[in-house]
């Protein structure tokens, strides 16, 4: 019986790390493809990057633009290109809590400003791309 669980969940867990592999793949050949990316992510600092709630992030190979819902670009605003990279890193205990625990955080100067945008570690070459910073 306890075998029959374990072949079970040994069995969804494989389909499941398959799918998001899958995923990730179809994903980076379509932007290496040059179409969008879309993924969970968030951007916060001074207005109008400032959100209270985790968004999606739209990378293209030349462009990052954030929007509430994944699949509309329509109300999607797009970051300038002219940020300066200072530095990318794991989340920090003082980092907004809009930016989840496990995200990669790259913070960006706007002249004065600083900018947080917040993803998973496999979609920041996506971002680091799309703001014309070399991919790590």
């Amino acid at each position: 019986m306890l075998m029959d669980i374990l072949e079970a969940v040994a069995e969804v867990l494989a389909d499941t790390i398959g799918e998001a592999r899958k995923g990730e793949r179809k994903d980076r050949d379509g932007f290496a493809e040059g179409r969008v990316v879309v993924f969970e992510g968030c951007v916060t600092g001074a207005r109008p990057y400032c959100r209270a709630t985790p968004e999606y992030l739209h990378a293209s190979s030349t462009a990052l633009a954030i929007s509430p819902l994944r699949g509309h670009t329509a109300q999607a605003r797009y970051l300038p290109s002219g940020m300066e990279l200072v530095e990318v890193r794991k989340r920090r205990a003082d980092d907004p809590k809009t930016i989840e625990k496990h995200w990669t955080v790259m913070e960006c100067r706007e002249g004065e400003h600083r900018v947080l945008i917040g993803c998973t570690s496999g979609n920041m070459r996506h971002v680091r791309r799309a703001l014309g910073f070399a991919a790590a």
